[in-house]
């Protein structure tokens, strides 16, 4: 068990009706914290998201497995406490992978289309790169515009995902609060190539945690 997963507390894949049962979080989402805030999240509970969630990763990363999934709608807020739900997309590290959610998944998964792409706990990073992103600025790096549809949908070119020129804006450009060095953090975990990203999430906290500590 980990505070920062969803418990399962019973289940049975041979019953007429296969089941599981997982303990209740309620329907806070870290999406709708996103659209229900006026500006951008601040530095101190950016950091306080991203401990929690690094080490839900963490975990299932020394586990051998890919969560694949990290978006803001399979993060649940329930008192004070952040919590991945949805396990449904993890593979083992080294296995095939093939599925995620536009917006949120690695360039190779969707360039490896018909070939599929390898679990890799650098998949996890991007995603959560993409999701720090939007925690700082109110916006999605690839699109640069606020959620603005019926079902909280982003629209943009899935080319910007892998197409290697199209950078996003500086995330300080469009939080002008947010310190500049936090650019190259958010850059390295959004790297279109894998070996660019870090490797791993104590990696990616504690360049975090030591910028963060300058400034709050």
């Amino acid at each position: 068990r980990h505070p920062n997963i969803v418990r399962l507390l019973d289940y049975d894949l041979e019953a007429q009706r296969p089941y599981i049962v997982l303990n209740y979080l309620g329907n806070i989402t870290l999406e709708k914290e996103i659209l229900n805030s006026a500006l951008n999240f601040s530095l101190k509970k950016t950091l306080g998201v991203l401990q929690q969630i690094c080490a839900a990763l963490n975990y299932i990363h020394k586990k051998g497995f890919v969560y694949c999934d990290i978006k803001p709608s399979n993060v649940i807020l329930r008192q004070k406490k952040y919590t991945l739900i949805d396990f449904g997309l993890v593979r083992p590290i080294g296995m095939e992978v093939s599925g995620g959610t536009i917006g949120y998944m690695a360039p190779e998964i969707i360039q490896h289309q018909g070939s599929r792409a390898i679990a890799s706990p650098t998949m996890d990073i991007y995603s959560l790169g993409i999701l720090l992103y939007e925690l700082l600025t109110g916006f999605h790096p690839l699109a640069n515009q606020k959620i603005y549809d019926a079902q909280n949908h982003y629209y943009f070119d899935i080319q910007t995902v892998t197409d290697e020129y199209a950078i996003p804006q500086s995330a300080n450009h469009l939080n002008p609060f947010l310190p500049s060095t936090f650019n190259k953090i958010l850059l390295k975990c959004i790297n279109k190539n894998a070996e660019g990203r870090y490797q791993t999430m104590d990696a990616l906290l504690k360049d975090f945690e030591k910028e963060a500590g300058k400034f709050i």
